[in-house]
């Protein structure tokens, strides 16, 4: 049995066990990273070939139609196997959805400012200022977004961090207001994601995790005005490029890292939406494809019996 394996069925005997591991792997992340999943190149793996109207067909069955808004979070070495070019992708999920559709992906960005996040839980990030071009700087979420994010009618969300990019009828308004307000945060009121969530986003995974990929779950963190915890965010300083190439200096609020390195059962969170039916997922030819309408996991996490989930802090 893999390391993997052992871990989820140690962390699926209770949210507590599973923070508690979490805890024991960044607390000692230097001496244990070798064992993680995500530092092993399979380098023996054959990406499967298949045929991506399956993916298509299959998404259709869950619910996806013309003029859905889409969010997708995507592996294009996952989904390599479809022959397709990751600009040919962003035309099968645009066709998908029709011209009345919306596509958006995240374009996280890799700033060069940041510390590695095994030093994250040491880090004072009100120290860092990190410079932001919507345009130019690097995307650690992929091939496929980054194509979607050079489309000619592409907008990009102007807050820093868990950045959207989007094409379609709703893709400016998604972006209009993610800088309004006080220290504004990735995922709050104003957010492009708070957006998404308010026009029922259906959220796709292609060749990746769902649950490990679900950031859709922060609008009810950051939204949320009875949210249990109260320290919940750092200040971090960002020079933004404008699209009048203009500079400015804002102060955005995100999550501290504790929370979600430590405290963030999301390994359970993924088996209770599947069990209600949230979540569905399936292999498709070896590829791992997933869907979660943002309106039923919004009502699930509001309604949870446990007012911090997924979070659960020994």
């Amino acid at each position: 049995m893999r390391i993997s394996e052992i871990y989820k069925k140690l962390a699926l005997t209770s949210p507590y066990v599973e923070v508690m591991l979490r805890s024991l792997y960044w607390h000692n992340v230097n001496r244990l990273k070798k064992y993680s999943p995500n530092e092993h190149k399979l380098t023996d793996y054959k990406v499967p070939s298949f045929d991506f109207v399956k993916i298509t067909e299959w998404l259709r069955d869950q619910g996806v139609k013309k003029g859905s808004l889409m969010v997708v979070h995507s592996s294009y070495d996952a989904i390599s196997g479809s022959g397709l070019r990751p600009n040919e992708i962003v035309r099968e999920l645009r066709e998908l959805i029709g011209g009345d559709g919306t596509l958006a992906m995240p374009v996280i960005r890799n700033y060069k400012e940041m510390p590695d996040p095994s030093e994250w839980l040491k880090t004072d990030f009100s120290k860092i200022v990190c410079h932001y071009d919507p345009k130019r700087t690097p995307v650690t979420t992929g091939m496929i977004p980054s194509m979607l994010m050079r489309e000619k009618d592409a907008f990009i969300s102007l807050h820093p961090l868990n950045t959207l990019a989007a094409v379609g009828p709703l893709a400016e308004p998604m972006m209009e207001h993610n800088l309004e307000g006080d220290r504004p945060s990735p995922h709050g009121p104003n957010s492009s994601w708070k957006f998404c969530a308010d026009n029922d986003a259906i959220i796709v995974s292609l060749g990746v995790n769902m649950v490990h990929h679900l950031t859709m779950v922060h609008v009810n963190d950051e939204c949320n005005e009875n949210w249990p915890y109260k320290d919940w965010y750092d200040d971090l300083q960002f020079e933004i490029v404008m699209p009048d190439k203009s500079l400015i200096r804002k102060t955005v609020r995100n999550r501290k890292p504790q929370w979600g390195l430590l405290y963030d059962a999301e390994i359970n969170m993924g088996e209770d939406l599947k069990k209600a039916g949230i979540m569905k997922t399936k292999e498709i030819d070896g590829v791992p494809v997933g869907v979660v309408k943002s309106s039923e996991l919004m009502l699930f996490l509001e309604n949870h019996k446990h007012k911090g989930y997924p979070y659960y802090k020994l």
